[in-house]
């Protein structure tokens, strides 16, 4: 009888127990929304490199103003076999106002002087030589540096049959390329480049 009590009791002990912390578990706990990723983009262009027998020499014309203060984009000039083949033997150490890719600006606070075509062009440009470069006939990658600009760094494609259409004559004023270009922390998304082959 003593032991029945005690058992009673003890039974009656755990009950409360459970009643003060309760049996239910707990809901799950739902996760909170998670970072957005950020697409990663290709990695950053090193050293000098293009696709050998391209034909990509010419005049690519911004289709828009890029422009920076004083300093408005006048082309992106992209060399022969010759022009990228001395560059990239001497690593860039050679002419230091040349390059086979290249973007040149017109200083638009400078005197106008005479071209060889017989109009007017600033007296003073800026050209900004490449720190790195890739080239192909898909794509252009490009960066440099300017002590006024900053850095100058362009990730553009090809349009091929565009830029076919362009070499043959049958097109005028048709974007050739098109990417982002980035001036300092100035962003040009979708610049778009008309083609000429000079004179």
């Amino acid at each position: 009888m003593h032991r029945l009590i005690v058992l009673l009791a003890a039974t009656g002990l755990l009950s409360a127990c459970d009643a003060g912390t309760g049996t239910s578990t707990p809901p799950p706990v739902q996760p909170g929304p998670s970072a957005a990723r950020i697409p990663a983009g290709p990695p950053p262009v090193q050293g000098f490199a293009h696709q050998a027998g391209t034909e990509l020499f010419g005049f690519y014309l911004p289709v828009s103003e890029v422009r920076i203060e004083n300093l408005k984009l006048s082309h992106l000039h992209v060399g022969d076999e010759m022009e990228f083949s001395a560059w990239e033997q001497a690593q860039g150490r050679g002419d230091t106002n040349f390059a086979p890719v290249m973007f040149q600006f017109d200083d638009l606070s400078s005197p106008t002087i005479a071209n060889e075509l017989g109009g007017q062009t600033p007296e003073v440009i800026v050209r900004v030589l490449p720190a790195a470069y890739g080239v192909s006939d898909s794509v252009v990658r490009f960066v440099g540096f300017d002590a006024t600009l900053g850095e100058v760094r362009f990730e553009g494609q090809f349009v091929p049959a565009a830029f076919a259409r362009a070499r043959q004559g049958d097109s005028v004023g048709e974007p050739v390329l098109t990417g982002t270009l980035t001036i300092g922390d100035r962003v040009f998304e979708g610049q778009s480049f008309t083609w000429t082959g000079g004179d």
